[in-house]
């Protein structure tokens, strides 16, 4: 019976970990967050942790609104790279496009590239109506 209580959450345990990194992305050229209506002010402050400790990113957000589901439908947040580049934005959740933040480090320098920060809508999703 132990064995089994602990395979469930290791199982969890292991989902939760996997749809994290899924939304959060940090690499030398870009770090990418996308939050969803499902994000939890705990997960956001997760996220708050990680971005400051692997890629030295201060994200901060406000403002939550929270619709009849309990779930996010509009948020503030604010990102500073600490390195010139910063931008706040407020972000209405949709399950049409992804929204959120893009650093890209690699456009540094570049006035060919797209910008250095995005925040907003960050997918590349068609809209699709039936």
């Amino acid at each position: 019976m132990m064995r089994t209580v602990l395979l469930l959450f290791l199982i969890c345990l292991t989902l939760e970990l996997s749809a994290q990194r899924k939304q959060l992305f940090i690499s030398k050229e870009k770090v990418e967050l996308t939050i969803t209506e499902k994000n939890t002010e705990t997960q956001l402050k997760k996220f708050q942790k990680t971005l400051k400790e692997e890629a030295n990113i201060d994200f901060n957000f406000k403002d939550i609104i929270y619709n009849s589901k309990k779930e996010i439908s509009k948020i503030t947040i604010e990102i500073n790279s600490n390195d010139g580049i910063s931008g706040s934005g407020t972000l209405m959740t949709s399950n049409i496009y992804n929204v959120g933040f893009i650093r890209d480090y690699s456009s540094t320098g570049n006035p060919s590239s797209q910008a250095p920060l995005i925040i907003g809508n960050i997918s590349e999703k068609e809209i699709k109506l039936d």
